[in-house]
């Protein structure tokens, strides 16, 4: 307001004076309003329903107009002193604001608080029950479940159980209810209660309830009993089963057969079997009983069970073939004998009528028949008081010698192909098969395709690079007499185009354009490749495009393009654009634009990578990178701008205007946490703070693993391991880790083998035996008690123990193998030799090829022996026996062979020639009579006479039961050569004895017997 003052004055004698107007302004006040709560002037904190009695007043001029706003809405309003009384339920900050608008004098006023209204409700219980209901039999398993409801939210509900079992246990929530199911509750009396908080703390429990188990007290159920029809002829065994089933726990099934009780196995859910046998002829009774695990018990009536006479079932089989079948002379022919019904009975095997073997089967008998012709081959089974007598017959067509004289490729070659025309010519009219696998040529998988009988062929594909075994068999060869080859697959170069001096043959590509095509083991330069895979290759100025380069092989100074890069060595690019790089070697190169590097990479000094490259699982050092995508990767003293690192390690290296998140940062590691303006050193968080996945922010100082899970890391040795066939390998885990294992998470391992034959073992160490050649994986899984888990795998190389070196015939038929792989010299001085089994093994004696060879055909290390064939004949030597063996077919032992080790696969001999010993034996000078006599048996023909000779063991015995009537006079059939052979040998056994005294007078027996011979043929001549 303007306001104008002038003064005036006049004195007693009437004069009059006045001053000057002035003008002065009077503007309005400022007023204050004292707002309190609850008589406070300030913000309070009140809990839910909660009175808060709000006061307001002027100070300067108290009866003005005032308004008490509770947020936006007017609570009360009129001449100050203002007082209202207020109750808040809800949870939340509430505004409350007293207003003065003022007047013509007063200026407007206001003052706020908040008041902060706390959640102070308990959570909320409904529909509480459990299953089974009070008062009910012992069950397996109780469910208690509950609803809880909360203003705000539940943070955690327990079931508090009191009785004979006790304690507090966390309920689980789905579908809106909390539930804790209970699998180790007894009988007896409980009482229980539910407790529940929110997330402000507050809490609340129910009433206790009284809950009763009663005992179990009913019986397993039996039904569906299933047995064999009645009467049942006899078998080796029998099956019985059942269903039993229980409200509680079945403990065991047992069939009670004729007094006799089986614990029956549970096959499925609720059937029990069992299986027994076999049982004599006649009359049986048998029922079931079982009993749960609160030994109730229940059974069924007794049943009748008749067992009649029955069929008897016989398997023969010749060189593994159950049919008329043939086989090449002079070749060794097994027959397989076996009466399945009844088991282990005794079989007569004849041969056109002539008695082999009388023995319980199973049993293997051995043959070399040295003529051609048909033979009967007959298995009888006399039968007995359960089973009926039957005999099995087949013929053997004894065919000539069958040989391979032309096998193309030969043995041992290299490929370039996947496939190849296999073709074989034998010498006589034949079918033949191969395999990948060394088995009989029944079972063989592919059959040749043959013309004129003479020739076969067969197409072999799907070859892999490496070495491939392949095995061929004509007329009914076994395993033992296949042919064994062995091929290698250097490379597989299929639909290319080569252009100039191309040496595949060396692995050498040059000036050459490959499309579609596959390549290992190459030298490679100056050339265009297009769509193809490149293995273990260098490659240098070239042209690559749209192809995969993996398996240490080496790029430098070529030109790559939308290439996938695996496991290799690539330097030098002039530029690379669309690749993706997989456990590469990257040093140095500049990767331009739109790059996937992934699983190892290494970028080398020196690299620049910029423009949305993705980088995966690598390790980056000295770099710049700008713009890129990183994750899964290792870096190190790199320059970092404008790019998204995930999931890495980063050391001493410099980062700017980028996003760093779960990442490694200076030798540590961070799993699915945020970090937020961190310094982390050694796992070591020493400043800032992270978030860890359940949401918790910590601050330094913390070790990480303490409060953070990390997956273990498997680890075992040895990862890749090249053995035989039999042999065992040992592995240990031992290297495998977490860091959580020591921490404050106090985490702990289990670990997993697997291997190849779905075995598998949980301990840190193991041993496994592989009896099979073949490449076979292992892996381990180490997992933490948190469920996270890591596996990794190895490579084990079982390679074949028997040799496969040559596939040139022998011409050799004496062991029943065809190849005389290895030449044993026969000499006056002992020589130690160490040979496979299933080898045929040749002998040299005097710088001459002996004919007959030696076969060790099996092994046994339990008896610490191994049975030797030679010319047919079997013979078991024990580690410390000798045995003379003649090589000639002359009638004169040629070596003495003696048996010093043997293991699972060879066997280690000491071969010396005959007579080079000490003498204790009886004298070698004797004639070998060949009596042809009469046998008291009938039998036509004596058993040495036969133009097959029988291997078993049983023969011995057998001519031993068919004694022979020896006529008083015999011719002695010896030859010149043959007297002076035995002449020779006894000489030679003479001069080896140690006794001077017996040396002496054998020395005069010698003279007087040859003056003898002197006088006699003198008189003879005159």
């Amino acid at each position: 307001m303007l306001l104008t003052q002038k003064l005036q004055s006049n004195d007693t004698a009437g004069n009059e004076n006045q001053t000057i107007t002035y003008n002065f302004t009077i503007i309005k006040a400022n007023n204050s309003i004292n707002l309190t709560l609850n008589n406070l002037s300030s913000n309070i904190s009140i809990g839910q329903r909660d009175s808060v009695n709000i006061s307001a007043g002027l100070s300067a001029f108290s009866n003005g107009l005032l308004r008490i706003l509770l947020g936006n809405n007017t609570l009360v309003n009129g001449t100050s002193p203002l007082t209202v009384n207020i109750s808040l339920s809800d949870v939340g900050n509430y505004t409350i604001t007293a207003v003065y608008d003022g007047d013509a004098n007063f200026n407007p006023a206001n003052v706020s608080y908040i008041i902060t209204v706390n959640d102070t409700e308990p959570p909320v219980f409904a529909l509480a029950s459990v299953a089974p209901v009070n008062n009910s039999e012992l069950e397996p398993s109780y469910l208690f479940s509950v609803n809880v409801s909360d203003n705000i939210g539940v943070h955690s509900v327990q079931l508090i159980l009191n009785g004979p079992v006790s304690g507090v246990f966390d309920a689980n929530l789905t579908n809106g209810s909390y539930f804790v199911n209970l699998t180790n509750l007894i009988n007896g009396s409980y009482s229980y209660q539910w407790f529940a908080n929110d997330t402000s703390g507050n809490f609340n429990t129910t009433a206790l309830v009284n809950y009763v188990i009663l005992p179990d007290i009913t019986n397993p159920q039996l039904t569906n009993a299933s047995a064999p029809s009645s009467p049942a002829q006899f078998a080796p065994s029998y099956t019985f089963s059942i269903s039993a089933v229980d409200n509680f726990g079945i403990d065991s099934v047992i069939l009670d057969f004729n007094g006799t009780n089986y614990t029956a196995s549970n096959i499925s859910a609720g059937r029990y079997e069992v299986v027994i046998g076999p049982f004599s002829v006649g009359n049986y009774s048998y029922h079931w009983f079982a009993n749960d695990t609160s030994n109730n018990i229940n059974e069924t009536a007794p049943q009748q069970f008749e067992i009649i006479k029955g069929l008897s079932s016989i398997v023969l089989s010749i060189n593994g073939v159950q049919s008329d079948t043939s086989a090449p002379v002079n070749t060794n022919v097994s027959f397989f004998v076996n009466v399945t019904n009844p088991p282990n009975a005794n079989a007569l095997l004849y041969i056109n009528s002539s008695l082999i073997n009388n023995d319980s089967t199973p049993f293997t008998n051995f043959s070399v028949f040295n003529a051609t012709g048909r033979y009967n081959v007959t298995v009888i089974f006399p039968g007995n008081a359960n089973v009926s007598a039957s005999q099995v017959t087949y013929f053997l067509t004894i065919t000539p010698p069958i040989a391979k004289i032309n096998i193309a490729p030969i043995n041992d070659s290299h490929l370039n192909s996947s496939s190849f025309m296999l073709n074989v010519t034998t010498n006589n009219v034949t079918i033949c098969a191969w395999d990948f696998v060394d088995v009989n040529q029944q079972n063989m998988s592919f059959n040749f395709i043959t013309a004129n009988g003479l020739n076969h062929s067969s197409f072999v594909s799907g070859l892999t690079l490496g070495l491939h075994n392949l095995y061929i068999a004509c007329n009914n060869e076994t395993s033992a007499d296949n042919t064994d080859l062995v091929y290698h697959v250097d490379n597989i170069i299929s639909n290319s185009d080569f252009i100039g001096n191309n040496d595949v043959l060396w692995n050498k590509i040059q000036d050459s354009t490959l499309q579609d095509s596959f390549l290992r083991n190459n030298t490679i330069n100056q050339s265009s490749i297009n769509q193809s895979i490149i293995n273990q290759s260098i490659i240098s100025q070239s042209v690559i495009d749209l192809s995969t380069v993996k398996n240490n092989s080496r790029v430098f100074n070529s030109s790559l393009t939308k290439c996938i890069i695996i496991n290799s060595n690539v330097s030098n690019l002039p530029n690379a654009s669309g690749e993706n790089y997989i456990n590469q070697n990257v040093d140095p190169f500049k990767l331009a634009a739109n790059n996937t590097m992934s699983g190892g990479s290494i970028v080398g000094d020196g690299s620049e990578i910029v423009i949305n490259n993705i980088i995966l699982d690598s390790h980056i050092k000295f770099s710049n990178l700008i713009n890129n995508n990183i994750s899964s990767s290792y870096i190190n003293n790199s320059n970092f701008s404008f790019s998204v690192i995930n999931d890495s390690n980063i050391s001493f290296s410099n980062i700017s205007d980028s996003v760093v998140v779960n990442s490694f940062i200076e030798n540590s590691w961070i799993i699915n946490a945020s970090v937020e303006n961190a310094v982390i050193k050694n796992n070591n968080l020493t400043s800032g703070n992270i978030t860890l996945p359940n949401g918790t922010k910590v601050q330094a100082p913390v070790f990480l693993p303490d409060v953070l899970n990390y997956p273990p890391k498997a680890r075992f040795t040895p990862l890749t391991i090249t053995i035989t066939a039999g042999s065992s390998v040992n592995f240990d885990a031992s290297s495998s880790s977490d860091l959580n294992v020591g921490s404050a998470l106090n985490d702990s391992l289990t670990y997993l083998w697997t291997f190849h034959d779905n075995s598998n073992s949980t301990s840190i160490t193991t041993s496994k035996t592989y009896s099979s050649q073949g490449s076979y994986n292992v892996t381990l899984t180490v997992t933490d008690n948190q469920g996270q888990s890591d596996s990794t795998s190895g490579t084990v190389i079982v390679n074949k123990a028997k040799s496969n070196t040559n596939n040139l015939p022998s011409g050799s038929s004496g062991g029943g193998s065809r190849y005389a792989y290895t030449k044993l010299n026969i000499s006056s001085l002992p020589q130690l030799y160490t040979v496979n089994t299933r080898e045929a093994i040749g002998f040299v004696k005097n710088n001459r090829n002996l004919p007959l060879n030696l076969y060790i055909y099996q092994t046994n290390t339990k008896e610490d022996s191994a049975e030797f064939i030679v010319g047919g004949k079997h013979s078991t030597l024990k580690v410390g026996d000798t045995q003379s063996f003649e090589l000639t077919r002359d009638s004169q032992f040629d070596a003495d062979i003696t048996l010093v080790s043997v293991d699972a696969y060879t066997a280690t001999i000491k071969v010396v020639e005959y007579g080079f010993k000490q003498i204790n034996a009886s004298p070698m000078f004797l004639p070998v009579f060949n009596f042809t006599g009469k046998s008291k048996n009938n039998l036509k023909e004596n058993l040495t006479q036969k133009n097959f000779t029988n291997s078993s063991s049983e023969n011995s015995t057998l001519l031993k039961k068919q004694e022979t009537t020896i006529p008083v006079k015999a011719k002695i059939r010896l030859s010149f050569r043959e007297i002076a052979g035995k002449l020779s040998s006894f000489a030679r056994s003479v001069f080896y004895i140690s006794s001077p005294m017996v040396k002496l007078l054998t020395f005069v027996l010698v003279i007087v017997l040859g003056l003898g011979l002197y006088f006699a043929f003198r008189r003879i001549s005159e």
